[in-house]
């Protein structure tokens, strides 16, 4: 028996991922995500608090680590660690937890991650897509055909930084929402230029707020999976949320609670990517990171050492 696991640290959630390896294939044996929300007192420096409630989760991680009888894990950390000046101090409690080493990855190789994760759910596309990956600390875009990633970039945007800097009020007023929008005109020309060359209609995403659209979509039957997203849906889930006070988003049916306070900037950042790169048709995929991650453990074992 060969069981493997995969710790993903992100900004806002931390995964878990237990597999059993059977050659070049796995079948997973265990899953689970809990919200840390790292950025709560912002990502520059990690608050105390922060600091033991990810200690925390991670000692609860360690014990389905012993359950589930696993012969080694590997751990990477995203952009809240990559971020925070003090991240040692997190990281020492976890290695010091788990006995295993704890690997912060760049953006770049976040992204080209995200993209074989996401790959293994797809169907034979016959055309460019672009993937759309949205944390807390960073969003990862990555734009791809069938052979392979064309374009790949990660930008500090994540959502637990737009909310502190544009989501103040409740409900959101309609100068933050604008205010928000010119700071991504800005910060996504990148993308907006790699669209130039690499055209495509197509948006693949791959987070938390799409599973959320999912979950709330009214003509949605199958939540799971690599599913298409109703954009009618997304409109009306959009126009719902934005109106709201953070409380009444608290007892909004199918809104996860801890979602509830990123949630807008969340969608408002997806309406700027499906309004100015004219996106017709907007899927999900249940795949990203951790599942990458084993893609890259299976098949390209000299890349992960690198990172």
């Amino acid at each position: 028996m060969n069981n493997l696991a995969i710790l993903d640290l992100g900004t806002n959630t931390f995964h878990l991922l237990i597999v059993e390896v059977l050659g070049n294939t796995y079948t997973v044996l265990y899953k689970e995500k809990q919200f840390v929300k790292l950025g709560e007192f912002g990502l520059h420096h990690l608050n105390e608090k922060v600091i033991n409630r990810a200690a925390g989760v991670i000692e609860y991680y360690n014990e389905k680590l012993i359950e589930h009888k696993v012969n080694d894990a590997i751990i990477f950390g995203t952009a809240g660690l990559r971020m925070a000046d003090n991240t040692k101090s997190l990281i020492d409690k976890i290695e010091t937890i788990t006995s295993y080493k704890v690997k912060i990855i760049s953006g770049i190789n976040e992204a080209k991650l995200i993209y074989y994760g996401v790959k293994q759910s797809l169907p034979n596309l016959a055309k460019n897509y672009l993937i759309m990956d949205i944390g807390g600390g960073s969003v990862e875009f990555i734009l791809a055909d069938n052979l392979g990633v064309l374009w790949a970039q990660s930008f500090n945007i994540g959502v637990s930084l737009l909310k502190n800097k544009y989501h103040t009020t409740e409900p959101i007023k309609k100068h933050q929402a604008e205010e928000l929008y010119n700071f991504l005109e800005e910060e996504l020309q990148p993308l907006k230029n790699a669209l130039q060359k690499y055209k495509t209609d197509t948006l693949i995403g791959a987070s938390g707020s799409f599973d959320t659209i999912a979950d709330m979509s009214i003509n949605l039957p199958l939540k799971d999976g690599f599913v298409q997203l109703p954009l009618k849906d997304y409109e009306l889930i959009k126009k719902d949320l934005i109106a709201k006070t953070y409380l009444e988003r608290l007892n909004t049916e199918n809104l996860v609670n801890q979602r509830a306070d990123m949630i807008v900037v969340a969608l408002l950042l997806i309406e700027f990517v499906l309004k100015t790169l004219e996106i017709k048709q907007m899927y999900k995929s249940d795949f990203a990171l951790k599942e990458g991650i084993i893609w890259a453990c299976l098949n390209e074992p000299e890349y992960l050492k690198t990172l």
